[in-house]
Formats: structure tokens, sequence, C-alpha cells
């Protein structure tokens, strides 16, 4: 069993205040992943990033809770940071810095990881986060454990989790 986690640097950072997103630092997401690690005796996260500063945030947020995670992610290790972090994706594969082909297979490799874990923790303002917990809810059959660090899914979410006409669907 293990936990995902889906840790980016790109728009909730620096478009965060203009779209009402916010940026959250490894330390929020260390912090959330050691407690469902912990609640659920997890010991595997899978961080799913293109970012080496924030995972390197993470790992040490992680050490410094004495959080016993066996880490492992994925990332773009073509690019440095500032690369990414200086404009907007779209903008660096419509001037040719990125490639398009190889950042589709990323995300869709990161998608479908994030999508076979047993807890997820990302933000529901972000699509990829929706997306592969939508496709992790799907493939189990359940909703399994998850911690938005933004948002939640509707407004509503808290009345609907463990609740539908055909009886209890959370695992």
């Amino acid at each position: 069993p293990w936990v995902a986690a889906h840790l980016r640097r790109g728009d909730a950072c620096r478009d965060g205040a203009y779209m009402g997103r916010t940026c959250s630092s490894g330390d929020a997401y260390a912090e959330a992943c050691c407690k469902v690690g912990a609640k659920y005796g997890y010991g595997t996260l899978i961080v799913a990033t293109d970012s080496f500063s924030a995972l390197a945030e993470l790992r040490v947020s992680l050490a410094k809770r004495g959080c016993p995670f066996v880490v492992k992610a994925t990332s773009n290790v073509s690019f440095v940071d500032a690369t990414r972090e200086a404009a907007r994706v779209e903008d660096l594969l419509e001037s040719g810095v990125l490639d398009s082909a190889a950042e589709f297979a990323g995300v869709l490799v990161d998608v479908f990881l994030l999508a076979t874990c047993d807890a997820y923790v990302g933000k529901f303002t972000s699509n990829l986060d929706r997306i592969a917990y939508s496709l992790l809810a799907a493939r189990s059959g359940c909703l399994k454990p998850v911690v938005s660090l933004d948002s939640l899914w509707c407004n509503d979410w808290s009345n609907r989790v463990g609740q539908s006409l055909f009886g209890s669907f959370v695992c």
C-alpha cells in the first residue's frame, strides 16, 4: 500500500493569487502524507513532480517529521526548475523550449501512476489531480483516502462522502 502525492510548482505558485489558488510548501505536503501514512500504515510515498527543489523540500520535511516513507519520484530531468518556473507550460511548449510529446507522455505516466495508489494527497484545484482521483475511484470502485491541500471537490463534498443511492462507496 502506498500514498501518492502530486507536487508541482507551476500555476498555483506563479499565478496563484490571480487565479485564487495557493502555493503549498513541501512541509504542507509532508504533514498531509505523514498523517495519511500513519493512519493507514502505508510506508511508501510516490511523488509525481516536475520540480527537483519541491521534491528536496518535501524530503527534508518528511525527515524532520520522522516520517519513515520510502520516497520514489517521477520527474523530467531535462530541464532545471528555473526554466519550468519562469513561464507557463503552455508558453514553453509554444516556444519550443519543452517537447510537447515528451511532456504529454510524462503527464500520462503521472496520471496513471497516481490513479493506482491507496491514498491520495494533492489539490482539487488541479485538473490533473481531479482526473487522477476520478480514475482511482473508477478503478477501485470506491473512494480511497484523500487529502486536498486547497479545496474540496465540490461545495457539498463532505455531505456526499460515504453516501450513495446504492449504499456506501468509501473503501
